[in-house]
């Protein structure tokens, strides 16, 4: 599961969360990343907002309470005109690193290539073979979008998802999507949204609209895209597989 991500960089007008990292981790079959609902329900049992901040500490309880076997922390500062990157994996019981990484960007465009090289080596540290490491990591900017604010955005309306509901979750998705029209997985995400407040129409327009941008990607992708898709009913996503599967197959 996910520690803090803390975000020491003074200057920036923007951070990484855990959205990037859970991106590239959940491309990886070794791995069962603890979703944000699942987190939710532990702080609400431990008597905490299912939105907290998950210090150290917290994160560790959480981790116990649901049997998981570490806590991965990151950070991201600057320095000079670089930033730094670092990714520290701690055993949930007696908080011993269990793997750490630190990476650096020279710029502020090569900050998600920076933490997906990041990802990718904690993932081997973390008992990964090389051969599905290899096999299951496309670039966190392939698997979501280049832009960086695009991602953000995205990130936002997850968590706005979560703590407020759908309709809270549009406008920073839709904004995604202006920063990036190509990116695939808020356009899913939308649907999805979208689908859940009864608006079949604007659902299946960006369901389309996502699997269209989502051709050029390889499997991997699809399988993350392919989890979106199953939050939608069943009767709707079946529907919108077989109109498109002609055309993906080409």
């Amino acid at each position: 599961m996910f520690g803090t991500i803390k975000n020491a960089c003074a200057p920036c007008s923007y951070g990484i969360d855990d959205r990037e990292l859970r991106v590239q981790l959940e491309q990886s079959p070794f791995l069962n990343v603890l979703s944000d609902q699942k987190a939710g329900r532990q702080l609400r049992l431990m008597g905490r907002p299912k939105d907290q901040r998950l210090t150290q500490d917290v994160a560790r309880e959480v981790c116990q309470r649901t049997g998981s076997k570490a806590v991965l922390e990151g950070s991201l500062s600057s320095i000079g005109s670089h930033y730094a990157i670092g990714l520290n994996a701690l055993n949930c019981h007696t908080g011993d690193v269990l793997g750490s990484e630190q990476v650096e960007a020279d710029s502020r465009e090569h900050v998600l290539k920076a933490l997906g090289d990041a990802v990718t080596k904690m993932r081997e540290k973390l008992g990964e073979s090389l051969a599905s490491v290899q096999k299951y990591d496309a670039p966190v900017e392939q698997a979501t979008t280049p832009s960086l604010e695009a991602l953000q955005a995205y990130s936002l309306g997850i968590k706005s998802k979560f703590t407020k509901g759908d309709e809270a979750s549009i406008p920073p998705i839709k904004r995604a999507i202006e920063l990036d029209p190509n990116f695939a997985m808020a356009y899913a995400r939308l649907g999805v949204a979208y689908n859940n407040l009864s608006q079949a129409g604007l659902a299946s327009d960006n369901v389309k609209k996502a699997m269209n941008c989502a051709r050029k990607f390889g499997p991997n992708f699809w399988t993350s895209l392919g989890i979106q898709m199953l939050l939608i009913r069943p009767s709707q996503s079946q529907k919108t597989g077989q109109e498109f599967r002609p055309t993906l197959n080409n």
